[in-house]
């Protein structure tokens, strides 16, 4: 009973990032039908002016390869990574117990790829969102062995 309220933070932080991750991971999927609709020319013509601000330098690379080859790679990626996200958490939330190393598996996956895009082209954003998928896996593989100890004890 001692660290019963460390878990319980725990499991609270867990529900609150799974939450952020299903908004995310919903927002994409909206941003991903989005990009079939729009023109390249609306695109740019909308986004142009905001990237010359400091406040939108974080999408500077991504605005700038919106070409066709761009849009469809945009498109399939944030459909894969909005997909992933939404249904990976709406399995938490059921608390699927298949659901937590495969979360944590496919949301590091994700991960590799953010760090090494970061690499090439730092920016403030991806960064956090890095580090943000870093710390949601940890309450996930945590979530997770909080579960399983308590199945085996419910199993006794």
């Amino acid at each position: 009973m001692k660290f019963a309220a460390p878990k319980r933070a725990y499991h609270e932080f867990f529900q609150i990032g799974i939450a952020l991750k299903l908004a995310v991971g919903i927002a994409e999927l909206i941003s991903c039908a989005l990009l079939f609709f729009i023109s390249r020319t609306a695109f740019t013509t909308f986004f142009n002016p905001l990237i010359h601000t400091a406040l939108w330098s974080f999408a500077r690379p991504f605005l700038h390869s919106f070409s066709v080859n761009g849009k469809i790679f945009w498109a399939i990626y944030l459909f894969v990574h909005g997909a992933a996200n939404t249904f990976l958490s709406l399995m938490l939330f059921k608390n699927r117990s298949w659901a937590y190393p495969t979360a944590a598996t496919v949301f590091g996956l994700f991960d590799i790829y953010q760090i090494a895009t970061f690499i090439h082209q730092p920016t403030l954003v991806l960064g956090a969102f890095t580090v943000f998928d870093l710390i949601v896996i940890g309450l996930v593989l945590n979530e997770y062995r909080y579960e399983k100890n308590l199945h085996e004890q419910r199993s006794l």
